[in-house]
């Protein structure tokens, strides 16, 4: 169903070779935004044919311009045997699904658009992956322009399971089952 933005309407679908994306930028001063720039222009559909996420593109209606995208990627993440106790997880190894990468082009920030993409890419996740998969958490690595924006309108919270440096990224981690809880 498309959702409108800055006065055109959005699709989403799967990142393929018929895609404009070569024009994509979401540059604002940050270094990470241009290796998302980088990551869409050069890596994204090699890595999805190789098999090792999948990205998916917003596109503007009867267009195949690409205004943002997001990528997820099943994953796990390695917990202390002390740390499993203590939180009473059943595992070391936590399965989980990331938020790889998420980017709007710079013409459309500012509109709405990445909280509607991040809402979209939960949804998605919950709704197909883990209700079909199984699984509990979702994980994403926030630049620390963004932690907050994370925080505050999705509910992410710091991984404290893990072991991080903060200095590049924080990785932040949803409780699906909490969330979903919450949603009721």
């Amino acid at each position: 169903m498309p959702s409108k933005f800055k006065n055109i309407e959005v699709e989403i679908e799967p990142l393929s070779k018929h895609h404009d994306f070569l024009s994509f930028d979401c540059y604002t001063g940050y270094k990470g935004d241009l290796e998302l720039n980088d990551f869409i222009k050069s890596d994204a559909l090699n890595e999805t044919d190789e098999g090792w996420n999948r990205t998916y593109a917003v596109i503007a209606k009867n267009t195949n311009t690409v205004v943002a995208f997001f990528t997820i990627v099943p994953e796990s993440f390695k917990i202390l045997r002390q740390v499993k106790e203590e939180k009473n997880k059943p595992y070391t190894q936590i399965p989980a699904f990331k938020i790889a990468r998420l980017a709007v082009d710079k013409n459309f920030q500012g509109c709405g658009l990445g909280a509607f993409l991040m809402d979209y890419a939960l949804g998605f996740i919950i709704q197909k992956l883990i209700k079909n998969g199984g699984g509990r958490y979702i994980t994403v690595d926030a630049f620390p322009h963004r932690i907050k924006w994370y925080k505050e309108n999705f509910g992410f919270t710091e991984n404290t399971m893990i072991k991080q440096d903060g200095l590049s990224f924080t990785n932040l981690i949803l409780d699906t089952k909490l969330y979903s809880e919450k949603l009721k």
